[in-house]
């Protein structure tokens, strides 16, 4: 029951990041970005995001509003330090494909709510 009601709770985490990321990449005008960080994400993995999304520019928002999601796995963000954080990622595995699966999630929700805000505009 316990881990039912983690999921849950991770889920709900995940919406509500998802949520704020379309509502920035929105005042910025920077829709695009999302539907390209993605797909970095699936082609070519989680290091790979994290330097698209620096080269993009959109890091202050790709990476702040997901440091929520940082603190589900073991590997730990310890002062902001995003690139680190990447580095230190790829050496646990289970921590790299769930951070993975959950980032994926995560963008999937932000590119869903930025496609229901053009179909109500």
């Amino acid at each position: 029951m316990k881990q039912n009601q983690e999921n849950k709770n991770l889920d709900s985490v995940i919406c509500k990041i998802g949520y704020q990321i379309a509502e920035k990449i929105l005042q910025k005008k920077e829709e695009s970005v999302i539907e390209k960080a993605l797909g970095v994400l699936n082609s070519d993995g989680v290091y790979a995001y994290y330097v698209y999304i620096k080269s993009k520019g959109v890091d202050n928002i790709l990476l702040d509003e997901i440091a929520d999601l940082m603190k589900y796995t073991d590997t730990k963000l310890t002062n902001k330090n995003y690139k680190q954080y990447f580095e230190r990622l790829s050496n646990n595995l289970y921590d790299l494909l769930f951070f993975k699966g959950i980032l994926e999630q995560t963008l999937t929700y932000a590119r869903y709510h930025l496609k229901a805000r053009e179909k109500n505009e």
